[in-house]
């Protein structure tokens, strides 16, 4: 089968490597994010809420996403005693605007922009965060521990 060439970079773009899998969250708009979990997180901000997690079905399984207002926590269970820790995994984000992130842990969280008045990172352990642009009239960040900023 061919695909037109215009829904060629679609097909790239939503590619899973041979072996993962591949779970949706239900979610709401969010404007704040705490990543308690060693996961990578790839938000990407100016367009609605949703959330998609790829990679070990294990560490999947694991993997929970609640919102409390506008703030979305991503936390992972502990393994079960004997049972598979699993692998890697990705959780790819969007809502329309994100003025706070904090991280915990190992994981990494990549966001595509930060904009308006204030923003806010928070980066405690050996974790990575990254923002492609910032538009902030202020950006206050805390580092504590061995993470890096900006990457």
């Amino acid at each position: 089968m061919r695909l037109p060439l215009f829904l060629a970079p679609v097909a790239l773009m939503t590619a899973v490597p041979a072996g993962a899998a591949t779970r949706g969250f239900t979610i709401t708009s969010f404007d704040a994010i705490r990543v308690d979990a060693p996961v990578e997180v790839v938000i990407a901000t100016g367009v609605g809420a949703s959330a998609r997690a790829e990679g070990d079905q294990a560490a999947l399984d694991r993997l929970r996403l609640n919102v409390s207002g506008r703030l979305l926590t991503v936390t992972m269970e502990r393994a079960q005693p004997g049972g598979k820790s699993g692998g890697r995994a990705v959780l790819r984000l969007s809502t329309g605007d994100l003025g706070r992130v904090v991280l915990t842990g190992g994981g990494s969280v990549s966001v595509s922009r930060m904009k308006g008045l204030r923003g806010e990172i928070v980066l405690g352990g050996n974790g990575d965060v990254s923002v492609a642009a910032v538009d902030l009239e202020q950006l206050s960040v805390g580092v504590a521990g061995a993470g890096s900023w900006p990457r």
